[in-house]
This record gives C-alpha cells, sequence and structure tokens, in this order.
C-alpha cells in the first residue's frame, strides 16, 4: 500500500515573497502560512507524491539530508491534511 498526498482542489492559496498563505473550509477560516521547504512542498504537491519523494526533491533543492527532510515534512503534511488542504490517495 502507497499514501500519495495532493493538494486539496477545495484549498484557496496564493504565493506572496517565498511564501503561501492558505485559506481552507475546516470552520476556522483562519489563514495558514507555510515558508521555505514548506513552500516548496506545496508547489510539488501539484501532483500526488509520496512523502519519499516529495523529501527526495527537497533534499536535493535544499542540500539536506533526507531523513532530516522527511520527519519534518511529515509533521507538516499531517496539519495539512488535518486542515483539509491536502488530500491523501491510497494505492495498492
Amino acid at each position: 500500500m502507497t499514501v500519495l498526498y495532493q493538494r486539496s482542489s477545495d484549498a484557496l492559496w496564493r504565493t506572496s515573497a517565498g511564501q503561501v498563505v492558505l485559506l481552507v473550509a475546516d470552520g476556522t477560516e483562519q489563514p495558514f502560512t507555510v515558508t521555505g521547504p514548506g513552500a516548496t512542498m506545496w508547489e510539488l504537491l501539484d501532483v500526488p507524491a509520496t512523502v519519499d519523494e516529495l523529501a527526495a526533491s527537497l533534499a536535493r533543492s535544499y542540500d539536506a539530508p533526507i531523513e532530516e527532510i522527511a520527519s519534518s515534512i511529515e509533521l507538516l503534511l499531517a496539519t495539512l491534511v488535518d486542515m483539509r488542504a491536502v488530500r491523501t490517495l491510497v494505492t495498492s
């Protein structure tokens, strides 16, 4: 089983000055800002991707250890999924 992540079509977002500002219909109506590698990850989530694929791409872009990137993006992905800004797709 493989879990893929992709931006939700329900999320409203804008890129500005290297950051992404999200507004989702989660009932809070509070904007959520993603910066740095998180903003780059948001751009990558235009197409479905696994944590490993995202981490590998970000590790190359930021010249950082893939393990460190993977643990950081897992936390961000969990937050974005809870907010319904990112959806999960499960494949076999």
